[in-house]
């Protein structure tokens, strides 16, 4: 009997998400690689250092820099609008 196409297509999923689950496990269990980025790991662990992508966007005084922002571009859209307005003699 043979099997379906949507059987067969089930079959690989699995075996690929088994497969997928298998490589990060292993990544996630893994030494610290060597060379320069293997020391820098083992030193964010051994110092606490939670050095994620948020860690970027994590500022004590955000709505300040996000407000000082606003009036630059605000600012610069005046002059671009006024400098538009104008014409040469």
């Amino acid at each position: 009997m043979a099997k379906s196409s949507v059987q067969k297509r089930v079959i690989r999923g699995i075996i690929a998400f088994i497969g997928f689950a298998l490589f990060f496990l292993t990544l996630a269990y893994a030494p610290f690689p060597g060379g320069a980025a293997g020391v820098v790991l083992r030193n964010n662990q051994a110092k606490g250092i939670d050095a994620t992508p948020l860690i970027y966007s994590d500022l004590e005084n955000y709505n300040e820099i996000e407000k000082g922002l606003w009036q630059m571009k605000q600012a610069a859209n005046a002059a671009k609008h006024n400098s538009a307005g104008k014409t040469s003699d």
